[in-house]
C-alpha cells in the first residue's frame, strides 16, 4: 500500500506540475506486470474553453498522449518508486468524457494482455 501512496502522489504532483492542475480523481493500480493509473476531470480551463468554442478533442487527446509517452521526468520517477525498468507506455486519453489511464508496462505480460476500458 505504500508504493501505491508514492506512485498516486508523484504522479499527481507531475500532472499539477505540467498541466497546471491535477486530476480531481486518481487511481493507482500496482500489478506484478504493469502500473495503471486511472484519472478523472483533468482538463485544464483553457483546454475546458478550447472544447466549448468547438475545438478538436483529437488535437487535445493526442497532445496529452504525446506530452505522457515522451516525458523521461515521469518514466524515471515511475521506475525509481517501483524499482523496475519500465518496457512499455500506453496511453488512452478521452478529453470529450475528461479521463484518461496510463499503463506503464514493466514485465512480461501472460498473453492475455491488459485489458482496462475507460467506460
Amino acid at each position: 500500500m505504500h508504493l501505491e501512496k508514492e506512485l498516486f502522489l508523484s504522479i499527481s504532483n507531475w500532472m499539477k506540475t505540467k498541466n497546471g492542475r491535477g486530476p480531481r480523481e486518481i487511481k493507482v493500480i500496482l500489478e506484478e506486470t504493469h502500473l495503471c493509473v486511472i484519472f478523472t476531470n483533468f482538463l485544464s480551463p483553457l483546454e475546458e474553453n478550447y472544447l466549448k468554442l468547438n475545438g478538436d478533442p483529437n488535437v487535445l487527446n493526442e497532445i496529452r498522449s504525446f506530452l505522457i509517452k515522451n516525458d523521461n521526468m515521469l518514466l524515471k520517477k515511475i521506475e525509481n518508486i517501483i524499482k523496475k525498468s519500465v518496457k512499455n507506455v500506453e496511453v488512452e486519453i478521452n478529453v470529450k468524457e475528461n479521463c484518461g489511464k496510463i499503463i506503464f508496462e514493466y514485465g512480461k505480460m501472460d498473453g492475455h494482455g491488459v485489458n482496462l476500458s475507460l467506460k
